[in-house]
């Protein structure tokens, strides 16, 4: 019997929600290792004792809702602030013995929070360029005589702000994807040959931009979803472009190693301010707003490569300095 019930609290100790239990005058049984953190209390100071006489805000919570599941008959669930938000779910069994489950929802009401913000910032971000367009539309709808030149500004306006909205819609749908794909299709590729790739398709929109590709050994390859490390790629690739003076010079590596492979994208740009780089992963952070303005950036690009990386058990890493330039540097483990 003793054995059973030492394994039971072993068992218990495991669980990431706190358990109390009680016997029928409400005296404290067992706690866990979490109900114990939780409460700020040793073991020791918890059993034997009654739960409605150790004056704590939580507990007293939990005997009231206890007391009720014993006249109910039933499970009862309650809500208790403490440096954070917990669920309460008290309940009796037929043997006059109770149990207070106690489970912390910091994650949960930092998702919504996360949630509330994203919607925020896109709805934000959205604004202004739907303002721009209908204000534009609204000037050529009440003028219809306008000269050649002002009527060209105008639809250029237009066209780059509808360009940027696309680009954001974009860039959330890209990251709403990447967050509802359980799986990656994985294939065995060369990196060198990914980054040839991203070369290509930055030529149209950077033309004078080089990327100098050095590696030691340019056999390298990863299992990888090509597809997404092609995107994560080219987004560092159109980025150092876009914060470099013209022309741009970018240099990747590859480079091989036995815990994994690196792959590191260098330019010799504007750089990153010290505070701005805690923050360059965030959804819609942007440490230059104006030229991102010009460019007709969100902010959701870096976004998109961490998201892209971690899908890949990957890591990604930033050093910075400003006027000299800025280096990313991922690491794929062998997968």
């Amino acid at each position: 019997m003793f054995k059973k019930r030492r394994r039971e609290e072993e068992l218990f100790d495991l669980l990431e929600e706190g358990v109390v239990r009680v016997d029928g005058r409400l005296r404290i049984t067992h706690a866990n290792r979490f109900a114990c953190r939780v409460l700020e209390r040793e073991k020791g100071e918890l059993i034997k004792k009654r739960m409605d006489r150790l004056f704590h805000p939580l507990l007293e919570c939990g005997a009231q809702l206890l007391n009720r599941a014993r006249c109910e008959k039933t499970a009862v669930k309650g809500s208790f602030e403490r440096r954070g938000p917990f669920e309460l779910e008290a309940s009796f069994g037929s043997c006059k013995r109770g149990v207070l489950l106690i489970r912390d929802r910091s994650d949960q009401r930092q998702a919504v929070e996360m949630g509330k913000a994203f919607v925020a910032n896109a709805s934000h971000e959205l604004k202004t360029p739907i303002t721009v367009i209908k204000g534009f539309a609204e000037t050529l709808q009440d003028l219809p005589e306008i000269s050649r030149e002002m009527l060209s500004q105008i639809t250029q306006k237009i066209v780059q702000n509808a360009e940027r909205m696309e680009k954001l819609v974009r860039g959330l749908l890209i990251l709403a994807g990447l967050e509802r794909r359980s799986s990656l299709q994985l294939e065995r590729r060369k990196l060198s040959q990914l980054v040839e790739n991203c070369r290509h398709m930055l030529f149209p929109l950077f033309p004078d931009a080089e990327v100098v590709l050095r590696s030691p050994e340019i056999g390298v390859s990863l299992s990888c979803d090509a597809d997404l490390l092609e995107l994560a790629l080219f987004n560092l690739l159109e980025n150092a472009a876009r914060y470099s003076s013209p022309p741009a010079r970018i240099e990747v590596e590859i480079e091989s190693q036995e815990e994994g492979v690196l792959l590191r994208v260098s330019d010799r740009g504007a750089g990153i301010a010290a505070d701005d780089l805690k923050r360059i992963f965030e959804r819609f952070y942007t440490a230059d707003k104006a030229r991102s303005r010009a460019f007709g950036g969100a902010g959701l690009g870096l976004s998109i490569v961490k998201t892209i990386v971690e899908k890949h058990e990957g890591k990604i890493f930033v050093e910075s300095e400003i006027n000299k330039g800025t280096r990313f540097t991922l690491h794929f483990p062998l997968l």
